[in-house]
């Protein structure tokens, strides 16, 4: 950070971070023209229902600094910082969802150190264990949505309501409601340290040892502790995306004359 800091005389963009929906393609089409590409992408292996965040990169590009010495003499350097970073955002996951996520990327690592086996190979099989379906991802309550009512369902003025309580299914099923995945909009802290360590050249993955990112019940001190410093509470994100999708449940309600929309079993 020192040196980001010293070898730029001002604000400087650090790098880019476009939204691509192929990350696949991105990383073959850097792989193909000859730039310095990550090794691998970052996150969950390739889906059909994408969730959380898949990410890559190429690495820093390396640039001519002059760094001032003692009595006005200059001494010419390189420096890498400035690098771009792509990223492909899935479904926003559920407690249930994050918990079974980073249990099946400790069980991924495990065995990639383990059995010393292709890292996206070994990733791949792990994930299997993860549902693929969105119809099985709502019903697990494991990925959020946001529902809304079908345009032509919408009751007109004085016309006859749905009265009482209904599961979500059943409107789901009847086409009365429509539901799309929310996307998740943060970060993921392991494939964040993959991204940055790969920059620092060696060995795979960064040359580094890649540390497991704390789960949510393991961080709490921390959380606390920089709560303390900042004077106000820290939202989960978790959180937030439970309240759009329970907005998105009450909305519904409203528009159908509902008492209740029943979600999960």
């Amino acid at each position: 950070m020192v040196a980001d800091i010293v070898c730029f005389p001002s604000a400087h963009i650090n790098h880019l971070t476009p939204r691509t929906l192929d990350i696949d393609a991105v990383q073959a089409g850097m792989i193909s023209q000859g730039l310095p590409a990550k090794d691998r992408i970052e996150g969950p292996p390739r889906r059909k229902c994408e969730i959380l965040l898949r990410q890559t990169s190429f690495k820093a590009l390396e640039e001519r600094v002059t760094f001032a010495g003692d009595a006005d003499h200059a001494v010419d350097g390189t420096h890498t910082a400035r690098f771009g970073e792509v990223e492909q955002r899935g479904a926003a996951v559920t407690r249930k969802g994050r918990e079974l996520y980073d249990a099946l990327l400790a069980k991924a690592v495990g065995r990639s150190e383990k059995e010393d086996k292709d890292s996206d190979k070994v990733l791949k099989e792990v994930f299997a264990e993860y549902p693929d379906d969105w119809e099985v991802l709502r019903k697990e309550g494991l990925v959020y949505f946001r529902y809304r009512v079908a345009e032509d369902k919408v009751p007109v003025a004085g016309a006859h309501k749905l009265e009482g309580s209904v599961h979500m299914d059943r409107l789901l099923k009847e086409g009365v409601v429509t539901c799309e995945p929310i996307t998740y909009e943060d970060f993921l802290p392991f494939s964040a340290a993959g991204i940055f360590t790969s920059n620092l050249g060696g060995e795979k993955d960064g040359g580094t040892e890649r540390k497991l990112q704390k789960t949510e019940e393991e961080s709490k001190s921390s959380r606390v502790q920089l709560e303390g410093l900042l004077g106000r509470k820290i939202p989960s994100e978790i959180d937030l995306y439970d309240e759009l999708q329970t907005d998105s449940v009450k909305e519904c309600q409203a528009l159908l004359g509902l008492s209740e929309i029943v979600l999960g079993a």
